[in-house]
């Protein structure tokens, strides 16, 4: 049991250290710190000393929603739009992006400070949905 547990453990490892790594760049490596702290600290009180490297430990979907987080974190308007077709078009759920975009706002206003207007998120997978008919009948031509 212990064995499954710590390679439970070390998969969990992989997926967050991806996490960290996509939106360190976006918010900066001092705001990541505490959650790199965070896990040695876990890794350290279950014994375990290395986690074997690989990449790719989260699929693309996860990877894109991930950034998506972070730059409507960031209260970037443009990109925050782009991304979030991006995470639209890789399967993220419209609820499940309204819902990043409201805990983005949230923790603005937590944090005293104002992001962006909501994305209007229907408005972006109904842009997503008629670019995808627009590329689909110029591959057809």
């Amino acid at each position: 049991m212990e064995a499954e547990d710590s390679e439970r453990v070390k998969e969990t490892f992989l997926t967050v250290r991806e996490a960290i790594s996509l939106s360190a760049a976006f918010i900066g490596l001092p705001n990541t710190m505490p959650a790199c702290f965070g896990v040695i600290a876990v890794l350290k009180k279950r014994g375990i000393s290395e986690v074997t490297s690989r990449t790719s430990a989260l699929k693309l979907k996860d990877a894109e929603i991930i950034v998506a987080s972070a730059i409507i974190g960031l209260g970037a308007t443009r990109q925050a739009r782009s991304h979030g077709k991006a995470a639209l078009g890789q399967g993220c759920s419209i609820k499940a992006l309204e819902a990043i975009d409201a805990v983005a706002h949230e923790v603005g206003k937590w944090n005293g400070s104002s992001l962006h207007t909501a994305l209007d998120v229907p408005q972006l997978y109904e842009e997503l949905q008629n670019e995808l008919v627009r590329l689909k009948s110029i591959e057809q031509q």
